[in-house]
């Protein structure tokens, strides 16, 4: 089986509701791990496996839900202008907050 018909078929035997839970889930365990390694913890590996699985439970959303695709492409197009506009220094923090000031518009 191909990639997506595995994860259409992880859909039709467990239901939409279960891999939307199994997409939480995925996500709180990256978001775990990355708060570990902010706080020193040496676990690419464990970043990289949640970062796989969020990517699979994510394909699932986009076949539970359509594709995202046309507002990715206008929300790149704000964060590119936000940056460009910015006069700030490009630390990661500036950039996490340029990010998330793009996703409130």
């Amino acid at each position: 089986m191909k990639t997506q018909e595995i994860e259409k078929a992880a859909i039709e035997v467990f239901g939409k509701e279960s891999q939307k839970d199994i997409f939480i889930e995925e996500s709180a365990e990256l978001t775990k791990e990355l708060l570990k390694e902010r706080r020193g913890a040496d676990n690419l590996t464990a970043i990289l496996e949640e970062m796989a699985d969020v990517d699979i439970a994510l394909d699932q959303m986009k076949l539970i839900y359509g594709s995202c695709e046309k507002i990715k492409e206008k929300k790149i197009i704000k964060l590119e202008d936000k940056i460009a506009r910015s006069n700030i220094e490009e630390t990661p923090e500036d950039l996490s907050t340029l990010y998330m000031e793009v996703e409130e518009n």
